[in-house]
């Protein structure tokens, strides 16, 4: 009567010449475009993640109090004939309209 958990020279080469489940999965997925491209989104959104604290302007814990209640601005990326980090102009307050502050760039 035959060991079961022994595994005979023949099985053993026959193991080898077959694929790890990594170049199955891999040989599968990158014949899908729409994985392929969903995989590198989620990996870039990964490595934003990670990399969050060196690419974010501000601190997770600074607050800008006195802009609180302005208005939504536009998002300027030129100054002077230049590219700039995008940025947004001071709001300076003009007048009072009905029941409103009026605030202009």
């Amino acid at each position: 009567m035959e060991d079961s958990s022994r595994v005979g020279k023949e099985d053993l080469a026959a193991l080898a010449d077959q694929e790890s489940s990594l170049q199955v999965f891999w040989c599968y997925f990158k014949r899908h475009k729409i994985a392929l491209i969903s995989g590198i989104i989620i990996i870039s959104l990964y490595l934003l993640v990670i990399f969050a604290g060196f690419l974010g302007p501000y601190g997770p814990t600074e607050t800008f109090k006195q802009h609180f209640f302005h208005a939504p601005s536009k998002i300027h990326l030129f100054d002077d004939g230049g590219l700039t980090w995008p940025y947004v102009y001071e709001t300076k307050k003009v007048g009072w309209g009905e029941f409103k502050e009026i605030k202009t760039e």
